[in-house]
């Protein structure tokens, strides 16, 4: 019994090598690391497993899809969980072999999801991979306890639906610039006799409390303002199926917490150039802009403090915060301050009176309160309609008018009153003494004529606004 035994095990042997001459490739490839035959399951970011590992191991083997050098999951380090840089090196795979993936599922670029087309074009790397090199003939042994055959694993049967995402922002992107954010995805399904219609849920982890319906493929998010990372999900559904791994994209929104609240209106590009930013506050918020940058390709300017109520008397170097308020204008000019440098100012009801004296480059309106009939009662009939007769904020000139030269009580009152001096001090407490405009002068023109961006930054630096301009040449 004993001898029967060997004699079947030794040519079980013998007809094993057989085969393998024969037909080499019935031998299973393997890549090396690799202890699974087949991907036969869809892959995500979070997910853990040995084809996870071996997923890293074929995207390591070429210099254009392989994780980072140095973290987990590089070449030599790779793990059974799919985290973000095994999702960044997918969609380089993808990409790579886009005619085989990507084209035939209609998408431009790679998802990071491992569905059917890529598990197809990962296998085919298995199949292809070098044989196991066959055993040699060995000294028959003595017989051992038969093995209790496995127990079969039951294979994995793939979703019946799939989602991707085909255009947005990429996994870890930064987002300085903007608010907004436009996502496009598609659905697949397995089987496509079906003709079932496919609609979507969306979800943003961070902004939205439950799944956003749509039957659209496409969703545009308006993000509050404020640095913060954002998880933005979306699964394919249909009366009967739902994927049960949604698609997904982290990401952050940079912009400044000022976003949207102050925006670049206008910008004129002709010597000196002209810059006009816009409020965009609810009644009673304040914002101080001190600090803040406007800059293009060719230099910038940091806005400095300024002048609330510019006294005609009384100024030192301004060291006030520039606080705008609601419906409030800022212009920013390239020229010099005609006022001094650094003397930028709020507008008042009494300044048209200093375009008299000064060349301002910023249009100032003469609109200055006009003396009421009460206050000029006491003077001469002729003296009254001589005043009477005056534009807001004109500076009396009566050199050639004998009749008022001659009235000495006349020509006081004209003087202590029709001046910016003597406005300012009667009418700086007034409510609506203050205007909604400040004047700013940055001394500096770096606005070309040439096609480039104008980017409003808050004191950290983050971007409050950017507005293009200029002609390409």
């Amino acid at each position: 019994m004993l001898n029967l035994i060997k004699k079947i095990i030794l040519g079980l042997i013998a007809l094993i090598c057989v085969v393998w001459i024969i037909n080499p490739a019935v031998v299973q490839a393997v890549v090396v690391g690799c202890t699974i035959s087949s991907f036969d399951r869809n892959l995500s970011q979070g997910m853990t497993g040995d084809d996870v590992k071996c997923l890293q191991i074929i995207l390591n083997s070429s210099d254009d899809t392989k994780l980072s050098t140095s973290e987990a999951g590089s070449s030599g380090n790779e793990t059974t969980y799919f985290g973000r840089l095994t999702m960044v090196a997918v969609i380089k795979f993808q990409e790579k072999y886009m005619d085989e993936i990507l084209i035939p599922l209609g998408l431009t670029g790679g998802t990071g999801f491992v569905g059917s087309a890529t598990r197809a074009k990962l296998n085919s790397f298995l199949a292809g991979a070098t044989p196991v090199t066959p055993i040699s003939p060995v000294t028959p042994i003595s017989p051992v306890t038969p093995i209790t055959p496995i127990t079969p694993i039951t294979p994995i049967t793939p979703a019946p639906i799939n989602t991707y995402i085909t255009s947005g922002p990429a996994e870890g992107e930064v987002i300085n610039d903007t608010n907004q954010v436009v996502f496009e995805f598609r659905g697949e399904l397995l089987s496509k006799e079906t003709g079932e219609k496919i609609t979507f849920e969306t979800k943003v982890e961070g902004l939205d409390k439950d799944w956003q319906k749509t039957s659209y493929q496409k969703r545009t998010i308006n993000f509050p303002s404020g640095p913060k990372e954002y998880t933005f999900l979306v699964r394919a559904k249909t009366q009967d199926l739902i994927d049960s791994t949604p698609a997904q994209r982290t990401f952050k929104i940079n912009t400044s917490p000022y976003f949207g609240k102050i925006k670049i209106s206008d910008i004129k590009i002709n010597a000196p150039a002209l810059i006009t930013l816009k409020t965009y506050l609810d009644k009673g918020e304040k914002i101080n802009i001190t600090g803040w940058k406007i800059k293009a390709k060719r230099g910038g300017f940091v806005i400095p403090a300024g002048i609330e109520k510019y006294d005609p008397y009384y100024n030192p170097p301004p060291t006030e915060n520039i606080l705008v308020k609601k419906d409030d204008k800022i212009y920013l000019s390239g020229a010099s301050n005609p006022l001094g440098r650094g003397r930028n100012f709020r507008l008042n009801e009494c300044m048209g009176y200093l375009t008299y004296y000064h060349n301002f480059p910023i249009t100032i309106s003469k609109d200055c309160p006009k003396p009421k009939e009460s206050e000029i009662s006491s003077l001469s009939l002729c003296c009254q309609e001589y005043i009477l007769k005056l534009r807001k904020c004109e500076i009396p000139n009566y050199s050639q008018t004998y009749r008022i030269i001659c009235d000495s009580k006349c020509t006081s009152w004209l003087s202590e009153n029709l001046n910016y001096g003597p406005c300012f001090y009667k009418h700086y407490r007034d409510e609506d003494f203050l205007e909604s405009v400040w004047h700013i002068y940055m001394d500096t023109d770096f606005i070309s004529q040439e096609r480039d961006i104008l980017y409003l930054q808050d004191q950290n630096g983050l971007v409050v606004d950017s507005k293009e301009y200029g002609t390409c040449k």
